[in-house]
């Protein structure tokens, strides 16, 4: 399936980038990011990318970079990692992993049908909906 979207990993090591974000939430489910904390966590999320994208790590390019769970608020986080990777300095063949907090699913649904974002049908069925990729 990667090799479908022209990523190619190496076979001697991988460069990965991993978000440790303190996680300021909403006491009961649907867990949200407060208000309060969402400029910190956008903050969060554009610093590890800028993270990612230096390569400290020593491999070619960050391969992977993963959000944990809920670390990215909702659509507006959504927004600012499509962003950063849609600038013309980030390299090829990257791979986002990442939780949203709660996002309502009429939100996010949206999200699913962009040109540029692969939703398999199986996830969608999740959201209510079986309309083919």
């Amino acid at each position: 399936m990667l090799s479908t979207r022209n990523v190619t990993l190496p076979s001697d090591r991988v460069g990965m980038v991993i978000a440790q974000p303190h996680l300021s939430l909403t006491d009961t489910e649907p867990y949200r990011c407060i208000p309060a904390a969402r400029g910190q966590q956008l903050a969060m999320l554009t610093e590890t990318l800028a993270v990612a994208k230096s390569n400290r790590h020593g491999a070619p390019k960050t391969h992977f970079t993963v959000f944990p769970e809920y670390s990215i608020p909702g659509l507006d986080g959504i927004t600012t990692i499509e962003t950063v990777l849609h600038s013309v300095d980030w390299p090829n063949g990257t791979i986002i992993i990442g939780g949203t907090d709660a996002c309502p699913n009429h939100k996010i649904q949206g999200s699913c049908y962009k040109s540029d974002t692969h939703c398999p049908n199986h996830q969608l069925n999740l959201y209510g909906d079986s309309r083919p990729e």
